[in-house]
């Protein structure tokens, strides 16, 4: 499964930390986030996708086949 939270923060030319920021959390918190080892809930993914200006289904895991 591809990260779409790192690969769009990467698409959006934007950092881990800018992120964090704009969140109001810590950076470690949208690290876990990108590497994986923590997942947002919804109405964190909501405001994820506000901030990165997506739609939400483009933060949601993908098969790595796609």
């Amino acid at each position: 499964m591809k990260n779409r939270i790192a690969e769009v923060l990467i698409e959006k030319n934007m950092k881990q930390i800018e992120l964090a920021r704009l969140l109001n959390v810590g950076r470690s918190r949208v690290s876990m986030w990108c590497s994986s080892s923590s997942t947002p809930n919804v109405q964190m993914l909501l405001k994820i996708s506000d901030v990165l200006q997506c739609d939400i289904s483009a933060l949601l895991p993908q098969n790595s086949n796609n």
